[in-house]
């Protein structure tokens, strides 16, 4: 047997005995190794940058220790005796969603909610947080006041954060303790105790013609079109503000959505008005030339924000005498409510208006079935027939 082939057997004896051996297989680079097995039984081998034998077994001691500690508590995995708090997790979960493609607006979404969760678990560790935490945080979420703008008073008709908002930061908060679970972090998830908030998000209200040609006529000149398209197409408001030049095909009158709120391709007719908005627009050129949008600041030769454009149509609105406060108010996402409700009034099927304004379920047209044009009184009026049939005629018999 050649001295290779010694010294190999030499380092596998090593490995079965204490699980610690020096790896020369790498010229000039030789690394002290260590052998350990998982909670799960499962074996594993390490690398480390011990530089001798004591170090090397010093180094798996510890980590064997870390293991014996965490299978007498219970846990899944060494890595949950860290004292770990969600603001030291903060910018682990914001990259792990970033790397999951999401969307810019929705990480943004997720930083705004990550804000109030850290003002209130920020100092917990993550192991700590139990279900009767998370319900106080809920509890104290819908006790606090938001003020808004100046506003400081006591006695203020300022509102609460909404179930709904309430809702999306408990959801963001479960999204960050299962990666910390998955991550062997955490065992358990407790957010998965609590039940959401109730929501109650239906809004009725849309724009009648008269409505429409008000508040467009106290719009801005820029802020038109976006309200035509708002009507005429049932877009979201960001979909709009998100339109590209290269997405119009005005050949087949067909628009392309590449962003959607449910992450989908969809394509949307355009009708005369809807192209007519369109061409309405200049391009834009700026210093490195014509942009790629639409809908475009030429004061800043950036796409319009939707805050702005939301600022923009509320004072459109309360000039045209419409309400902007309380469940009556007319918002930007009106727009979208006065395209479904005219689609169902004037008797579109719901599979086609789904497929127009991007709706997931039916269960958003749902909401607009008193809008239906007379065809549904006439199927309740037969409702009513069968159950009360007219009385049967019979042919009387004369005698002789």
């Amino acid at each position: 047997m050649s001295e290779t082939s010694i010294e190999g057997e030499q380092v596998k004896q090593r490995r079965r005995t204490d699980g610690i051996w020096h790896d020369t297989r790498t010229p000039g680079k030789p690394v002290w190794c260590i052998r350990w097995q998982d909670l799960g039984g499962r074996w594993h081998r390490e690398r480390t940058v011990a530089t001798t034998r004591e170090e090397a077994r010093a180094l798996r001691a510890r980590k064997m220790s870390e293991i014996a500690r965490a299978k007498s508590l219970g846990l899944t995995s060494p890595r949950a005796l860290t004292a770990k708090t969600l603001r030291g997790l903060r910018a682990e979960f914001l990259a792990d969603c970033d790397a999951s493609n999401n969307k810019k607006t929705t990480i943004a979404r997720y930083e705004d909610c990550l804000a109030h969760l850290i003002s209130f678990f920020g100092s917990m560790a993550l192991g700590a947080i139990s279900p009767g935490d998370v319900e106080r945080y809920v509890a104290e979420r819908r006790n606090t006041v938001r003020h808004r703008g100046k506003c400081r008073s006591r006695r203020c008709s300022c509102p609460s954060p909404a179930p709904a908002t309430v809702n999306r930061e408990r959801a963001v908060l479960h999204k960050a303790l299962n990666m910390a679970m998955r991550r062997g972090l955490i065992d358990r998830n407790p957010v998965a105790a609590v039940k959401p908030l109730k929501e109650n998000n239906v809004r009725d209200r849309f724009l009648e013609v008269e409505e429409e040609r008000r508040i467009r006529t106290c719009a801005p000149r820029w802020l038109d079109p976006i309200i035509v398209m708002g009507v005429q197409t049932g877009m979201r408001l960001g979909e709009i503000l998100a339109i590209r030049r290269a997405d119009v095909d005005r050949t087949r009158a067909l628009l392309r959505v590449p962003e959607t709120k449910n992450g989908k391709v969809r394509h949307v007719p355009l009708n005369g008005l809807a192209l007519g908005a369109l061409d309405s627009i200049p391009p834009h050129v700026g210093p490195n030339g014509p942009s790629a949008f639409v809908f475009v600041n030429f004061t800043t030769g950036e796409p319009y924000e939707r805050t702005s454009v939301a600022h923009a149509f509320q004072r459109a609105a309360k000039l045209a005498g419409l309400e902007t406060k309380g469940p009556a108010r007319v918002t930007p996402h009106t727009l979208r409510h006065t395209a479904v409700s005219r689609l169902v009034a004037a008797g579109i099927p719901d599979r086609q208006g789904m497929a127009l304004v991007g709706h997931a379920t039916p269960e958003m047209f749902a909401r607009y079935a008193h809008l239906a044009p007379e065809g549904f009184r006439d199927a309740a009026e037969a409702l009513a027939r069968a159950s009360n049939p007219p009385e049967k005629r019979t042919r009387s018999v004369q005698n002789g």
